[in-house]
């Protein structure tokens, strides 16, 4: 006789700004058993993380690991000018096979004071990382 394992149906979901709460029950087993299992998961990290690294053909060097797009993040209008100039500025003379084509301290240099203000700008609900 081939067992067969319990159907599990979900009985109830749960949520608020901080959790999600799902509670799954497995069918009544071969002894008629039923447990519930909650299950929970944080809604998004906090805070949230966005990485900052310079890459080919992107507008900014912005990049959140979630669901969330760049126009949600609260930078000003000069600050996304200076990063957009940034990127652009490693996509005109940085070659991914031969490397820079001027010399990139000056980059790197604009790279970290970015990095500070953007972080400032971003506020404690966001954690900067530099990737360069």
């Amino acid at each position: 006789m081939i067992e067969r394992l319990p159907v599990i149906e979900l009985v109830e979901i749960r949520s608020s700004a901080a959790e999600i709460t799902a509670v799954w029950l497995p069918a009544k087993d071969i002894r008629g058993f039923v447990q519930p299992a909650p299950m929970t998961r944080p809604a998004e990290p906090y805070p949230f993380p966005i990485k900052m690294f310079p890459e080919y053909g992107a507008d900014l060097p912005l990049w959140p690991q979630g669901w969330m797009s760049l126009s949600q993040l609260p930078l000003s209008d000069e600050l996304r000018a200076a990063l957009a100039a940034w990127n652009d500025f490693y996509d005109k003379h940085h070659h991914w096979e031969t490397g820079w084509n001027v010399d990139p301290s000056e980059f790197n240099r604009l790279g970290r004071e970015l990095f500070e203000k953007t972080r400032v700008e971003l506020g404690p609900d966001y954690l900067l990382t530099y990737h360069y």
